[in-house]
């Protein structure tokens, strides 16, 4: 299923905080130094793939992965609601599981502390329960955020997610000016001038 194009005032769309992935060859790479605090998450380009490197945003019922881009701001979002099986698909048995595992999480734990790492499929081995008809999310499509003249090459570039206050944002500097996606943000600290004559900013959201 395809929407119409969205079309979204300039003052909403860095309000939103987004932008998709910029040409980036390489994998971000997090970095410790300079972080305003041990609860911060923040890289030096944006997000190139949606399940390793985009930053996740949500309030519970609604979901969203964010990328970070300059030019091009995509938000990748769910909804709680629109979900695969659940009551009334054949078989559903409420996400039970059929045999109960008292010690598989002692097991876990037990692995990591002699051998200090456990693989990510030997966990879910240990962990996971199959389920009937319960069903699994489902993404509710993409946002994509186009900013009308935006720098080409921008310096100083950092995408943010602060685990302690739950905010995502997009820093970058150039022709002498610091931007903040959010507008205003303790990132720069400053609420960067308005730019006369800038076009305003189009989105549009494919759904599948």
């Amino acid at each position: 299923m395809t929407h119409s194009p969205l079309r979204l005032p300039a003052v909403l769309a860095p309000a939103a905080g987004l932008a998709p992935p910029a040409q980036a060859a390489a994998e971000p790479a997090a970095r410790q130094e300079g972080a305003p605090d041990d609860l911060t998450l923040w890289y030096d380009r944006p997000a190139t793939d949606w399940e390793t490197q985009a930053l996740p945003i949500g309030n519970g019922p609604l979901g969203a992965k964010i990328f970070g881009g300059v030019a091009t701001e995509q938000l990748q979002f769910n909804e709680k609601t629109l979900w695969t099986g659940g009551p009334g698909s054949p078989g559903y048995d409420f996400g039970n599981g059929k045999t109960p595992r008292p010690d598989a999480i002692a097991e876990v734990q037990r692995q990591i502390d002699r051998d200090g790492t456990m693989a990510p499929d030997a966990v879910a081995a240990k962990l996971g329960r199959p389920k009937t008809g319960f069903g699994a999310y489902q993404t509710f499509g993409d946002l994509y955020l186009d900013f009308a003249g935006a720098p080409l090459n921008p310096t100083a570039y950092r995408r943010e997610l602060s685990l302690r206050d739950a905010v995502a944002r997009v820093t970058y500097a150039a022709d002498g000016v610091t931007t903040c996606c959010p507008p205003t943000c303790r990132a720069c600290g400053t609420t960067p001038p308005a730019r006369p004559g800038r076009p305003t900013t189009t989105s549009t959201s494919t759904c599948r």
